[in-house]
């Protein structure tokens, strides 16, 4: 697909979606929520000379974009950059990983936004989920892992530990399975292409999304729901050293919010 084709497809795509014949100022991101989230954005000490000016200057496309689920197609995507690990060798692939260089400005938005979501994840989340949860870093999972030994050792059981490395962990994540993404029979075709399934698995997945996906069974609010689908549709990103761009339809955005 050609840049203008996309363009024009995300903006049709924008334009007809369903809205509420009235929006609910709380279902809304505020002047506050907006400073706030701007101070927890990092990208130097130029955000924070004043964190309200800068929340002034997000506030309209904050606003339209929350309220019309129509997020900036620039802000969709980035450029993929490869960051190296900080161990292995230079000349290995293996040793690095790719981070997306996004928009800083709508950087803070999602910021907000994802605060908005935190109450939802989490109740939602199981009690031994660690990482991405305020006071449940992965830090703590290696002190409970690290408990759970010694608590073998001292009573002489025997057990075990499976350590399990999810290789292109960005990249594997089934989207309608986590928020209203819209979905048709060659989109999951294109699923099982992507992510390499046999076609016995097709039937399992089609079922698994007739179920409400994540957000949804969380009990996040229908606006939220929505604004988060729209989030996740219409991705691209460019590659660093390559010319041209491609469009993404499975996984999150790598280093994004």
């Amino acid at each position: 697909m050609d840049v203008e084709s996309f363009v024009k497809s995300t903006d049709a795509r924008q334009r007809s979606q369903h809205l509420p014949a009235v929006i609910d100022s709380c279902d809304l991101l505020s002047l506050a929520d907006l400073e706030q989230a701007s101070a927890r954005v990092k990208s130097g000490a130029h955000w924070r000379i004043c964190l309200e000016a800068t929340a002034r200057t997000l506030l309209p496309m904050a606003l339209k974009a929350k309220a019309l689920l129509a997020e900036p197609i620039h802000s969709k995507g980035g450029l993929i950059w490869n960051l190296y690990k900080g161990r292995g060798c230079h000349a290995d692939r293996a040793s690095y990983r790719g981070i997306l260089l996004s928009d800083e400005l709508f950087k803070a938005v999602k910021k907000a936004q994802r605060v908005r979501l935190l109450p939802y994840a989490i109740a939602a989340f199981s009690k031994q989920q660690y990482g991405g949860l305020p006071g449940r870093g992965t830090d703590l999972a290696a002190h409970v892992v690290r408990t759970f030994i010694e608590f073998l050792k001292a009573l002489g059981l025997c057990g075990g530990v499976i350590f399990v490395d999810a290789v292109s962990a960005f990249y594997c994540i089934i989207r309608q399975l986590v928020a209203p993404v819209e979905t048709s029979d060659e989109e999951i075709a294109r699923l099982m292409a992507s992510l390499q399934l046999p076609p016995s698995a097709m039937h399992a997945l089609a079922e698994h999304l007739k179920e409400a996906p994540a957000v949804c069974q969380a009990g996040v609010e229908a606006h939220d729901s929505a604004f988060y689908a729209e989030a996740l549709s219409s991705n691209w990103l460019a590659a660093d050293g390559r010319s041209g761009w491609a469009q993404t339809r499975v996984g999150t955005r790598p280093g994004d919010t």
